[in-house]
């Protein structure tokens, strides 16, 4: 993975100490959206890190609902899913700023999180999706259809 400024490395090496110490410089651009569009928290996602997925998440800048490169995943949470990190999908869902039907523009080909949990059959994900207020059930997929699958 191309990494192109400290805090997207020390993410993807697990250096909480390092990546803690970034968080702590103001200008810090903890949404960087590097060559490859990896975010810090995307990477911290892939990698299954769940300590360095809270960490992102509790700086007051962070931008949770943008979607990952290169995948069929409308959002960071239906990433989460797709890799089966249920601990970091709670996480994610507990935000106070996450967008539970993962909205992207409707260019953009990928497959909501309730979607992905379907199709996955993670029942309880499903349940958790479905008690937000917001979540919309009529969804459509923006890929290709069940028969993709």
């Amino acid at each position: 993975m191309i990494k192109d400024t400290p805090l997207i490395e020390a993410v993807d090496q697990k250096n909480y100490h390092i990546i803690k110490k970034l968080l702590k410089i103001k200008s810090i651009e903890v949404n960087y959206n590097g060559l490859y569009h990896y975010l810090p928290l995307y990477c911290a996602i892939k990698n299954n890190s769940i300590y360095i997925t809270k960490i992102l998440l509790n700086h007051p800048d962070i931008i949770v609902n943008y979607p990952p490169p290169a995948t069929f995943c409308s959002s960071l949470l239906s990433l989460s899913i797709e890799c089966g990190f249920e601990d970091i999908f709670y996480l994610l869902i507990k935000h106070p700023n996450i967008d539970p039907n993962g909205k992207v523009p409707m260019s953009h080909h990928s497959l909501s999180p309730l979607y992905f949990a379907t199709i996955c059959n993670y029942s309880e994900i499903v349940q958790t999706l479905l008690s937000n207020p917001t979540i919309d059930i009529n969804i459509k997929d923006r890929l290709f259809g069940l028969i993709f699958w």
